[in-house]
C-alpha cells in the first residue's frame, strides 16, 4: 500500500527524495502512537493505537528502506545487508536494557516507550535532514 502511494506520488512528479522522506518521517507517527499507547487504560483503544502504528511503520518500506536502490542500485543488496546487520546490534542490547529500565523504574513500562519514541523522533529528523536520493555507486 505505500508502494503504490510512493509510485503515485513519484508519477505527479514528486522527486523521488521528498517522497522517501514523507514516507520515512512517518517514524514520528508510531512515535506519538507510542507515547498515546501508555496514556490509555482501554484495551480497545490500546489495540487501535498499535494498529495505526504498524500501518505507520510500514510506510518505512517506501521510504528509507527502498533508497538503497536509489543510492546504490548495483549494489543495494550489500548495502541493505550491511544497514540490516548493523541495525540488528540495537536488538539485540534492547532486551537486557528493557528489563533493566522496567525492573528500575518499578515495573513500569513507560520509560521504555519514551526512549523508543524519541529514537523515532530523533531517527526521522536525521534522516529528513541528512538523506539523499542521488546514486552514489
Amino acid at each position: 500500500m505505500a508502494g503504490r502511494y510512493a509510485d503515485k506520488l513519484v508519477n505527479k512528479k514528486w522527486s523521488v527524495l521528498s517522497v522517501r522522506r514523507l514516507m520515512t518521517c512517518e517514524l514520528i507517527g508510531p512515535g506519538i502512537s507510542l507515547l498515546a499507547f501508555c496514556a490509555v487504560d482501554n484495551l480497545l483503544a490500546a489495540v487501535v493505537i498499535v494498529s495505526i502504528s504498524m500501518v505507520l511503520c510500514a510506510c518505512n518500506s517506501a521510504g528509507h528502506l527502498a533508497n538503497h536502490a536509489d543510492i546504490a542500485p548495483n549494489h543495494a543488496g550489500v548495502t541493505f545487508a550491511i544497514s540490516d546487520a548493523l541495525a540488528t546490534i540495537p536488538g539485540i542490547l534492547c532486551g537486557p536494557l528493557t528489563a533493566e529500565l522496567v525492573t528500575a523504574s518499578g515495573h513500569r513500562w513507560f520509560p521504555v516507550f519514551v526512549i523508543a519514541a524519541s529514537i523515532n523522533f530523533t531517527s526521522a529528523v536525521i534522516y529528513y535532514s541528512q538523506s539523499s536520493a542521488s546514486q552514489v555507486l
